[in-house]
């Protein structure tokens, strides 16, 4: 690696990901040819380590939703909830849902 762009970045804190993993287009070029819908997070997090979640955006997912997602990601993988401007108290639902099920990153921003 180049000495001065160590000093200047912390590389191990850069994270790769995409705005999205439900794109059904990116069977056969990213996802394997055959990929079920259910099976695109858990193949799209052996390739990235982080993922903005659009759905949270239009809506507050369920708690079994959230739940779904972290059982397909491995631990340091980050889930980044898109939100809109929203009352304290739905966003304060992501967090809750979060906390309550794992150490994982779902991360609120």
């Amino acid at each position: 690696m180049n000495s001065q762009i160590d000093r200047i970045v912390d590389l191990s804190r850069i994270r790769f990901g995409t705005s999205s993993f439900s794109s059904k287009d990116w069977v056969g070029p990213f996802y394997k040819p055959g990929t079920s819908a259910s099976d695109f997070l858990r193949q799209y997090s052996n390739e990235l380590d982080t993922v903005e979640i659009d759905s949270t955006y239009y809506s507050i997912p369920s708690e079994d939703a959230v739940k779904g997602w972290i059982e397909k990601i491995p631990e340091k993988f980050v889930l980044s909830a898109k939100l809109q401007s929203r009352s304290s108290e739905q966003c304060h639902q992501v967090i809750v849902a979060e906390q309550k099920e794992s150490e994982k990153g779902l991360h609120v921003a």
